[in-house]
């Protein structure tokens, strides 16, 4: 296993087929997006189907900001409608009750005020695990 900061060199090789991160450890907080479990610390943070997939989709784009119509579309399989901002707000509190350190003030789980959300990871404390082929 490759461990690499989250750098262009990370994303290239994603975009190059070299395989996309299995892991991704920003402080205390572990996510493994093949099994699907986040571990905080020694404890597993038991998360909802969803909040697996919106987590994971928003480490996938990490350092980039996710529009609340791309989140509908891809993590919950709908087009945008009214009232649905509220539905990605809600799901977006939870996740942060369970995977941040101080959830008043989000250190990786980021809005982006009137556009989404960004994952924002510090890079000197991200690493991602590459599996070579």
């Amino acid at each position: 296993m490759l461990r690499w900061a989250i750098t262009a060199e990370v994303l290239a090789a994603v975009e190059l087929g070299l395989g996309e991160p299995e892991t991704v450890q920003v402080g205390d907080l572990l996510l493994d997006l093949r099994t699907r479990r986040v571990m905080r610390g020694d404890e597993e943070v038991c998360l909802t189907r969803l909040e697996f997939d919106l987590l994971a989709y928003l480490v996938r784009s990490a350092g980039r900001v996710v529009g609340y119509d791309e989140l509908l579309r891809e993590v919950w399989g709908y087009d945008y409608t009214a009232g649905s901002q509220e539905t990605i707000k809600s799901c977006v509190k939870r996740l942060r009750w369970k995977i941040e350190p101080d959830p008043a003030q989000p250190r990786y789980l980021v809005t982006v005020r009137g556009v989404g959300y960004r994952w924002a990871i510090p890079s000197t404390s991200a690493r991602f695990q590459l599996e070579t082929k």
